[in-house]
């Protein structure tokens, strides 16, 4: 979905350009600030252990949709004291217990 071209500056790296795949077959996104947000956290969060907030497209819904974002993006959902999440056949259970209950809400 991303491609990016990094450069060396002194003891880091810089991104040069980035690409995102406009193939609406594969990615439905268009929103150019969005993904210059979403590249960042990945970096940051799967390559430097940093935690920080998910950015959300403006075409999400708040509440559990967030929560479903978030596991789409990095594969787990989040926890509020930062700490990893352990995926458990009770716990998804539990989750899509919660997702059906907020889908039925609506």
């Amino acid at each position: 979905m991303y491609q990016l071209r990094l450069v060396k500056v002194d003891t880091h790296y810089a991104i040069r350009e980035a690409f995102v795949n406009r193939d609406e077959t594969q990615y439905a996104g268009s929103d150019n600030r969005y993904d210059e947000k979403l590249v960042t956290f990945l970096i940051d969060y799967l390559l430097l252990d940093k935690r920080s907030p998910l950015p959300i497209g403006v075409n999400l819904p708040l509440g559990i949709a967030d929560e479903l974002h978030h596991h789409h993006i990095v594969g787990a959902g989040r926890r509020s004291d930062g700490g990893t999440i352990h995926v458990t056949i009770p716990g998804m259970l539990k989750w899509l217990w919660q997702w059906l209950f907020w889908l039925i809400k609506r």
